[in-house]
């Protein structure tokens, strides 16, 4: 599933503005991209935390939500909300995300993809094939055991 037209999110951290977009991702749907050149260390967005539903709730949530959801306690789930929701795994990832705010592991070009490694920070129902491309992949994407 690809966009149309990029969908921009912008704002400030601190002494750090930033801006991003979500289009058409080469590895996963849509994907989450910079709009600017960033250092390593530099914001690049700043999500919001989502509501947390129990398990018995998911079922009442729409495809888009069930799709974005990430354990966050035994019977506990985050719905990860915009920007966020849209960033795809990489085995090889340029960015972390403590407390929903994204910061370059390294300097990225205005127009990279921004990726997280799932298997660091996602709960997953089961393991899919990784599709990052990156040299270090490792094939499958578990999600945080």
């Amino acid at each position: 599933m690809g966009i149309g037209t990029p969908i921009r999110f912008s704002g400030s951290e601190g002494e750090s503005t930033w801006a991003v977009e979500v289009r058409s991702s080469r590895i996963h749907g849509a994907g989450l991209y910079t709009t600017k050149a960033a250092r390593a260390g530099d914001v690049v967005y700043v999500g919001r935390p989502g509501r947390i539903v129990r398990r018995t709730e998911i079922p009442g949530l729409t495809p888009v939500e069930r799709n974005h959801l990430d354990q966050v306690g035994g019977d506990s789930f985050e719905v990860i909300e915009p920007p966020g929701c849209h960033i795809n795994h990489s085995c090889d990832p340029n960015v972390e995300e403590p407390d929903h705010v994204g910061v370059a592991r390294r300097d990225l070009a205005a127009g990279e993809e921004i990726t997280l490694d799932y298997d660091r920070i996602a709960c997953l129902d089961a393991p899919f094939p990784c599709a990052c491309g990156s040299p270090a992949c490792r094939g499958i994407v578990r999600g945080r055991v």
